[in-house]
């Protein structure tokens, strides 16, 4: 019995090879079923996306339609309150554009408001007291919700417009009271006296004029760190441009001097006393354009800073 059962098992070399074969394709096809699913992409059901996207498009619709209803109403200047639909009255209101400064009683009884808020109201006016925004209107005693409601939309306040238009007066006015600045001879104290020029601006400009030797022109102050073109504009009317140039002598500058100016370096400084002391002396401001290193650009903006002794 035992060896008809071992016999049973036993396996010749070709029947192990096949089973052998037989097991590893199954362990393949176990791992593509678990993998499949990241290889290919899962189809829609394309009548189920059908039916969603024309929800989504008659949702659409009903919100444009929703959107034009409400437009039309506001265009109409009109506006019902529906606030209770258990039996009760329905509150019907026809609001138009009122200044609540100027509105007459008539004319809030045409709006539908409520006779008591009208008489707490017009109690409130004539007082002396005004209406600058919504809160205020709203404060008044005996202004139902629902009331404000459907007015708050209509409510003006143009004399708002004229306080503003009268700041805006008054600021020119002040500024036109702004005093003249010498921006040569200014201390910081008094460069402060212009509108929009503060202690760092004061300083920097100061700092940049001693370095320059002063301004021969005043869009120069453009080139002092912070100042932009809009604040230049805002100041230029009240400036004052004086003649006191520091001039530099050229064949006495050293080029400790010369390479501190702002419109000048090292290298070109140095250039320029190498040329001077290859020729003797300038004869003429020009002769510094023989520098190759020079550019034609710095040589315009430095020119008024220039001169030549006399006694050379």
């Amino acid at each position: 019995m035992l060896k008809e059962i071992k016999n049973f098992f036993h396996f010749h070399k070709r029947e192990k090879k096949g089973i052998l074969f037989l097991i590893i394709i199954c362990f393949l096809l176990t791992i593509l079923y678990e993998l499949l699913p990241f290889f290919i992409e899962p189809q829609l059901n394309k009548t189920r996306l059908d039916q969603l996207i024309q929800l989504k498009d008659s949702i659409n619709r009903v919100q444009l339609l929703t959107y034009k209803n409400k437009h039309i109403l506001n265009n109409k200047k009109w506006a019902i309150n529906e606030s209770n639909f258990n039996g009760k009255k329905i509150n019907a209101y026809k609001p138009f554009y009122f200044n609540p400064n100027t509105v007459s009683e008539s004319e809030l009884n045409l709006i539908g408001l409520n006779k008591r808020f009208i008489k707490s109201f017009l109690n409130y006016r004539n007082k002396g007291k005004k209406f600058n925004n919504l809160s205020d209107f709203n404060r008044v005693f005996d202004l139902k919700q629902e009331e404000f409601e459907a007015v708050k939309d209509f409510i003006t306040f143009p004399e708002n417009k004229t306080i503003t238009e009268e700041k805006k007066l008054k600021e020119i006015i002040k500024r036109e009271e702004q005093i003249m600045v010498d921006i040569n001879t200014a201390d910081t104290i008094t460069l402060m006296k212009l509108k929009g020029i503060g202690p760092a601006f004061a300083r920097r400009i100061a700092n940049y004029r001693n370095k320059l030797g002063g301004f021969y022109k005043k869009e120069q102050l453009m080139e002092v760190w912070g100042i932009d073109t809009s604040l230049f504009q805002f100041i230029e009317p009240y400036l004052i441009l004086g003649k006191n140039i520091r001039k530099i002598d050229l064949n006495k500058v050293e080029i400790s001097q010369l390479k501190n100016h702002p419109y000048l370096n090292y290298n070109t400084a140095q250039s320029i006393i190498q040329i001077r002391n290859r020729i003797g002396h300038y004869n003429s401001i020009e002769d510094i354009k023989k520098s190759v290193i020079l550019k034609s650009e710095t040589f315009e903006k430095l020119k008024p800073y220039l001169t030549i002794s006399e006694d050379e």
